[in-house]
């Protein structure tokens, strides 16, 4: 949980609706996609394609394969995140930190 502290945030090469996409995981803020094919002129240098809080997931799984899908619960909120290796090294992030964000409110023990 400490790593993740320290960390903060991760990046993850991927792919969504084709597109070549970075998936960004930021233990305070939550899921950022950006487009990684198109650079913009912003603080980051990339187009932002969406955004959820690490509040609004409702559930997440995968194939053990490439797929990874988020949900963020009503009509546009279920994400599906292609990667080219098996999704798990993501989900061992994004479990390390919601623990992280559990023990910070005391929510852990």
């Amino acid at each position: 949980r400490g790593a993740a502290a320290l960390v903060k945030t991760m990046d993850f090469q991927c792919t969504w609706k084709g597109r070549k996409c970075i998936l960004n995981l930021d233990w305070e803020s939550g899921f950022t996609l950006f487009d990684a094919s198109k650079p913009q002129k912003s603080s980051r240098g990339q187009l932002m394609l969406w955004y959820y809080e690490f509040e609004r997931l409702c559930g997440s799984g995968d194939d053990g394969d490439h797929l990874l899908w988020l949900d963020f619960g009503g009509d546009s909120g279920r994400q599906e995140v292609f990667f080219e290796k098996s999704p798990k090294y993501v989900v061992f992030v994004l479990h390390t930190f919601l623990s992280a964000k559990t023990a910070r409110l005391g929510l852990f023990t």
